[in-house]
């Protein structure tokens, strides 16, 4: 068996039946790569509504990670109304760290089967309110963090390769080729929602060839962005229109087959990245003319994987209430 194969069936172990479970765990329990969530956050409920003029108030974030992928390096991003308040300082946890202008940078881990509900940690901003004009007796000023980070979408499906589409073959068929449609996600806001698998002809007679057309949609609020770019997106430094829509095709490997964005390439996947229409992206793979599949190999089974990657943005806000002392006394 060659390496490729290998790391296909151990990849797919993995992805599919939770290797190394209990006896008692059930594929539910197990399986992480469902759903449609990436990073979850939200106030907690100790964040108060109102505060005083030249008071203090402490905005604080739960922070979950409960999708598939691990995320390194995310980046929070604060933006407040600086007329009436300023961020003084940040409880944080062990894995985040703070940069220039009060932002964050962390890491939380994904499900996995030892951590089976994500990561989650809890920050809080501490926020110092500024005097109001003595003529009002309360402001309204909003408290927004814009959170960025990289993620993956990984599908991992068992497919039929059938080389005698025309059936003249008289060897009986193993199995029935056929397009896959997934519900429920793969663990990431990003889905893969439909592969369709086609066989075209080869130059030679005696071969075909393999052509997947890879569909995916956003299945949640948040925006996509540039994997490459996401940190200067969240900062506001030097956006185009580039920087968004943009996912990539990380890999897909099927078989003896494999295409990597990192240069190894059994198959050809255009557009990469992945192109844009009605809300839906998608790109096509077709198996090189040199790795034509032989008709004498009777068609088979094989797991199919497909990796993109891609960033994403999402953003939590709140308002808060800042009183005049004079209303109070």
């Amino acid at each position: 068996m060659n390496k490729k194969n290998l790391a296909i069936i151990l990849i797919s172990i993995i992805v599919l039946t939770g290797c190394g479970s209990s006896p008692k765990d059930t594929l539910d329990d197990i399986e992480f790569h469902k759903g449609t969530k990436g990073l979850v956050v939200e106030f907690t409920k100790n964040t108060l509504d109102e505060v005083v003029e030249e008071g203090r108030i402490y905005a604080t974030l739960e922070l979950k990670n409960i999708g598939a992928s691990d995320i390194k390096e995310g980046i929070l991003v604060p933006s407040v109304e600086q007329d009436y308040v300023e961020i003084d300082s940040w409880k944080i946890p062990d894995n985040f760290r703070t940069a220039r202008d009060n932002v964050l940078l962390f890491n939380l881990k994904g499900k996995s089967l030892s951590l089976q509900k994500g990561e989650k940690q809890i920050v809080s901003a501490i926020i110092n309110t500024k005097k109001i004009e003595d003529t009002r007796n309360k402001i309204e000023s909003t408290l927004v963090f814009n959170m960025c980070y990289p993620y993956s979408t990984i599908l991992s499906e068992t497919i039929c390769i059938d080389t005698d589409p025309e059936g003249l073959s008289v060897a009986k068929k193993t199995c029935e080729s056929k397009d896959i449609t997934t519900m429920g996600g793969q663990g990431a806001p990003i889905s893969i929602t439909k592969v369709e698998q086609k066989v075209i002809p080869s130059i030679s007679s005696d071969a075909v060839r393999i052509q997947f057309t890879i569909y995916a949609e956003n299945k949640e609020d948040g925006i996509i962005i540039d994997d490459n770019r996401y940190q200067q997106v969240c900062l506001g430094e030097g956006i185009t229109k580039d920087d968004y829509d943009v996912i990539r095709l990380k890999s897909i490997r099927f078989s003896d087959y494999e295409y990597d964005i990192s240069g190894y390439e059994d198959i050809e996947c255009s557009p990469n990245p992945l192109k844009e229409t009605k809300n839906k992206y998608y790109t096509i793979c077709t198996l090189k003319e040199e790795n034509s599949i032989p008709k004498s190999k009777f068609t088979f089974e094989t797991p199919l994987i497909v990796e993109l990657l891609y960033g994403y943005k999402i953003t939590e806000s709140k308002k808060i209430e800042i009183l005049n002392n004079d209303i109070l006394t």
